[in-house]
């Protein structure tokens, strides 16, 4: 299993890569440029994601855009995609599913509701 954790909170990113690195590989992008260029060097090499958590509010590119680019560019065998950020607002929520994502947590988040998630899309048993 390979996970991309896109957060640029140094505390979150700890948190979610302490959790997922339990059930496979972990690489981290502290912002939306750089997860988008290592989601695009992962599909070239052939070894997609199988998961991608991405925070809204980064910089460089808002985890709405970086969604959105990874939806088109990988239209078959698109990496599963939670957003894990602060806003829990209706309008963030609806335009993240709208582009496409899998999941949405709100943080501040807790190891079992990233596992609960992940049994949700059927990473983990």
């Amino acid at each position: 299993m390979r996970f991309l954790i896109v957060e640029d909170d140094p505390i979150t990113m700890k948190m979610l890569k302490t959790v997922l690195s339990k059930y496979g590989e972990c690489d981290c992008a502290n912002n939306g440029i750089d997860g988008l260029d290592k989601v695009i060097e992962a599909g070239a090499r052939n070894e997609p994601y199988d998961l991608v958590t991405l925070d809204i509010m980064m910089p460089r590119m808002d985890g709405h855009d970086v969604l959105a680019r990874i939806k088109r560019l990988r239209k078959t065998n698109s990496p599963k995609v939670v957003m894990i950020t602060a806003l829990g607002d209706k309008k963030n929520i609806q335009k993240s599913y709208v582009r496409g994502c899998d999941g949405y947590l709100i943080k501040p988040i807790e190891r079992e509701a990233i596992e609960t998630k992940l049994r949700a899309l059927e990473l983990i048993d």
